[in-house]
């Protein structure tokens, strides 16, 4: 951020001329939906910025935000106002030491600029080729959309402590329409540019809906899920039921070292950046350990509330939105078993091969399943299709019998209290559950 050299509050601040203790998380980024077939120049992304300044006296805090540098000094009285009505408890823990470091595209730091705006096109270009590459491979309407998405975020604070960020995030979503049926290749969320997003993909064997889905009876079935499923289901039925601002974080939290799953489970969540929106160093941090309560995930008002350690997960979507506790990348450790024993360790069961979409309330979830198989012996036997699975948290965890040995990581998007399209990951090995919900609706 370019600190105006006419704006007083902020250079004191930050030149520790004040009395208060000040703390700045800015943001600024572009977002750019490109779908090729309808795509002109030139391209003008969605432009976002926005910071969050937080004042303390030692004993409570004020907070504002605001959208431009310019509007600093405004943003200022506010939280001085704020900070002496004595009303908001202080948030603890910080960091203190210089550093600097980049995520997820730590070659790219360039500001965003007409270079920029020409690597948007070279990007809209690979997307075109990629379209017309489906053109050559499939009969009927081709739909290839993504979503392009740059990030800056800086942390500073009168201490001196500067630390700084790039994200990149692309998302391709890849479709095609016939008269017959519709064929579903592939949503793929990566932090990664678009050409090399679309190298990969194009490696990929393409996955899609052949067929009819047959009749399927609801009830209760054994399944195994693939790795992505997998880290939704987990992110879905750990990650925010241990994330410390949920209703049911304390109670469970309340109970450390109760068992809710076999002691081959273990579960943490693993920042793939440096610090959070916060200015926290983020750790590696175990929620389940053997099948055992661990610990919550958590930012600095709540681990102020409760008393604990600051564990670097204070996150938000864009500049001027408040942090609060969210997952980065929930991994489980692989276990001994390979893909194929699992697949025969049941006669008959459900094998969950990919999901559109997933919600969780309290201690109860739902996963929206895109295609599903019955595996008889191991061997595919019936396409279930779209389907639903749906359950308790706490029971579905409690029911996981065996999990293979090799974890991967996959990419996708996180929604919460109205700050939709957070990039989140997961890095777990496929799951097997010997009981569990499964039904058309």
């Amino acid at each position: 951020m370019t600190i105006p050299a006419d704006n007083k509050y902020l250079r004191d601040l930050l030149e520790n001329k004040k009395q208060y203790f000040a703390e700045i998380i800015w943001k600024e980024g572009q977002t750019l939906h490109v779908d090729p077939s309808q795509a002109e120049f030139p391209v003008v992304p969605i432009i976002h910025q926005g910071g969050l300044l937080i004042l303390s006296d030692g004993a409570h805090q004020g907070r504002s935000t605001f959208q431009e540098p310019s509007e600093f000094t405004f943003a200022y009285e506010q939280a001085r106002e704020m900070l002496l009505t004595r009303t908001n408890p202080i948030h603890v823990g910080s960091v203190s030491h210089h550093s600097t470091c980049g995520t997820f595209d730590p070659v790219e730091n360039e500001v965003f600029n007409q270079e920029y705006i020409e690597k948007l096109k070279r990007d809209i270009k690979a997307l075109d080729e990629y379209h017309q590459h489906l053109h050559g491979r499939f009969e009927g309407r081709h739909v290839v959309k993504a979503i392009i998405d740059r990030q800056y975020t800086q942390y500073l604070n009168s201490n001196g402590t500067t630390l700084s960020r790039n994200e990149l995030f692309s998302t391709v979503a890849s479709e095609i329409l016939t008269s017959a049926n519709h064929l579903y290749l592939h949503h793929s969320v990566k932090p990664q540019p678009i050409p090399q997003h679309l190298q990969e993909l194009n490696s990929l064997e393409l996955y899609h809906e052949e067929g009819e889905a047959s009749e399927f009876a609801s009830g209760n079935y054994p399944c195994m899920m693939s790795s992505h499923v997998a880290g939704v289901f987990l992110h879905e039925v750990v990650g925010h039921l241990f994330e410390a601002d949920t209703a049911i974080a304390s109670k469970l939290y309340s109970k450390k070292g109760s068992r809710i799953a076999p002691d081959f489970v273990h579960i943490s969540d693993k920042p793939n950046m440096q610090f959070d929106d916060e200015g926290s160093l983020t750790q590696n941090t175990f929620m389940i350990q053997n099948g055992r309560i661990e610990g919550l995930l958590h930012s600095r008002e709540t681990a102020a509330r409760d008393k604990v350690q600051v564990t670097g997960h204070g996150r938000a979507i864009r500049g001027g939105m408040e942090p609060m506790p969210r997952m980065h990348c929930t991994c489980m450790e692989p276990g001994v078993e390979s893909s194929n024993t699992l697949k025969s360790a049941f006669k008959r069961m459900v094998y969950l091969e990919s999901i559109e979409d997933a919600h969780s309330h309290l201690n109860n979830f739902v996963l929206q399943i895109r295609n599903a198989h019955v595996l008889d012996n191991g061997v595919p036997v019936q396409r279930i299709g779209r389907c639903f699975v749906r359950g308790s948290c706490l029971s579905a965890l409690s029911r996981i019998v065996s999990i293979s040995n090799q974890a991967k990581k996959h990419f996708f998007t996180c929604s919460k209290k109205n700050q939709n399209g957070l990039y989140v990951a997961s890095d777990v090995p496929e799951i097997l559950i010997d009981s569990i919900w499964i039904g058309k609706g």
